[in-house]
Order: structure tokens, then C-alpha cells, then sequence
């Protein structure tokens, strides 16, 4: 039995001013392990960087007051700085850990069942191919799809997916 019927796993950019960045958005049946729905949260869309990130917040609110959606878990994509990069993140106002701070904190506040989670633990586990293989997702032309849709998956979707996937089978677990 699963300790969290739904998983929403979010794979965060918090960039706003450095690069206008996309969070992928997972909501995951754990139960059925399917995804229920995917999207987007493009910082292209707002005015300012806290619109942008007050985006994930109203998201994140809407599922969890959803009265069809019970026992949720929030998955969020954990950032670490790589040693090899740190030269490259030198000045760098390190945006998207602070969206992951405020989605911490949000979640704690309003005593939301969250979960952090390092990209590699996920990345490699979790390639396209397996993906498909599992008909988690599936191809479509060029591009990667949910599977019976024709909704087209970013990159940052399929991240997302991953984490939901990796959660709901090694961390999803009754208690």
C-alpha cells in the first residue's frame, strides 16, 4: 500500500533576471502509477520574479485544496551546487534555490507533506528510454508524449516525471 495517493513533483527554475526559466510540473497517481496531468510554469509568462514564483505557489494551493485529489505529497527537485560548475555560477543570484526555499517554506507553513530530491538519484534511473519502455510515456514523431494523448512533454516535464516515478517506487512507501 502507498503512504501518498497523489504525487505532484515539481523540477524547479527559479530564473527570472538570468534567463527566463521553466518549471515542470508532474501530478502523478500513485496508486495506478500514471500521470494525471503535466505542465509548464514559463517565467517568459510574468512580469516580475515573484509573480513568477507566487505561479508555483497558487499551483501547488489548487492541488492541495482540491477536494478529488487526497493525500498528496510534494516532490521537489533538490539543487546542488556541481564543484565542476561553481566557476560558471560565480555572481550568480542562484535563483531557482530560491524558488526551492520558498516552496519549502510555503509547504511547511501550511503543513504540506513535502520531499526533497537530488537530481541524480533520478536522472539516471529514470533515462527517455526506460520511460518509454515502461510506458510511463511514450514516442510520438520526435517528441515525447503522455501516453493515449497528444499532450507533448518539455524536458522540464519529463524531469518532473522522473521524480514522481523515483518517489512514488523507492520512497512511497506506507508508514
Amino acid at each position: 500500500m502507498k503512504n501518498y495517493k497523489t504525487i505532484l513533483a515539481i523540477d524547479p527554475s527559479g530564473n527570472f533576471e538570468e534567463g527566463k526559466g521553466t518549471t515542470g510540473i508532474c501530478l502523478f497517481d500513485a496508486y495506478n502509477d500514471k500521470i494525471l496531468a503535466c505542465k509548464n510554469i514559463a517565467a517568459k509568462d510574468y512580469d516580475t520574479k515573484e509573480q513568477y514564483w507566487n505561479a508555483h505557489l497558487e499551483y501547488i494551493n489548487t492541488i492541495n485544496l482540491n477536494p478529488n485529489l487526497k493525500n498528496v505529497i510534494i516532490v521537489i527537485e533538490d539543487f546542488t551546487l556541481d564543484p565542476k560548475r561553481a566557476l560558471q555560477q560565480s555572481h550568480s543570484k542562484m535563483e531557482t534555490s530560491k524558488l526551492i526555499g520558498i516552496l519549502q517554506l510555503h509547504c511547511s507553513q501550511y503543513n504540506i507533506p513535502y520531499y526533497m530530491q537530488r537530481a541524480t538519484e533520478v536522472k539516471n534511473r529514470w533515462t527517455d528510454e526506460i520511460l518509454v519502455f515502461k510506458h510511463v510515456i511514450e514516442m510520438k514523431g520526435n517528441c515525447y508524449t503522455i501516453p493515449n494523448t497528444n499532450t507533448v512533454l518539455s524536458r522540464h516535464c519529463k524531469d518532473a516525471i522522473r521524480h514522481a516515478k523515483h518517489y512514488n517506487m523507492f520512497r512511497n512507501k506506507e508508514i
